[in-house]
């Protein structure tokens, strides 16, 4: 408050009263300066407003928010994991896929080469 009657700026600020049956309850205090013709400050106007119930309800948002918060980065975990052993299966089924190409690859190729030979040896014979 120091501040604001030396600049004369407004000033507000939120603290908490101690009631005659001692519960606390939170407040918002507020003051304007009100100045004169010339400009000079002669004096202030202020409010001083009960904020218990807004500072309940900011308190359960927040509970709110950080309990989604955890929630939606156990999901992203989650995820990720998943992502993580598919692209994991989708490797190893590519190396499968690979190997029984260059099995067939390799099977189709002994069996040209078996047929040329058994083509070239019945030439053979028919000429000898």
């Amino acid at each position: 408050m120091g501040h604001a009657v030396q600049s004369g700026d407004g000033y507000e600020i939120e603290h908490r009263f101690r009631r005659a049956d001692g519960a606390y309850r939170w407040f918002l205090g507020r003051a304007n300066p009100i100045r004169g013709d010339q400009g000079a400050i002669f004096k202030w106007f202020g409010t001083c407003t009960d904020i218990e119930d807004q500072k309940h309800n900011q308190q359960i948002l927040e509970e709110q928010i950080k309990a989604r918060t955890t929630e939606l980065a156990d999901a992203n975990t989650r995820l990720q994991e998943e992502m993580c052993e598919r692209d994991l299966a989708r490797k190893e089924l590519d190396r499968q896929n690979e190997r029984m190409n260059e099995r067939t690859t390799g099977a189709f190729a002994a069996g040209n080469d078996a047929g040329e030979d058994g083509r070239i040896t019945a030439e053979l014979h028919e000429q000898g």
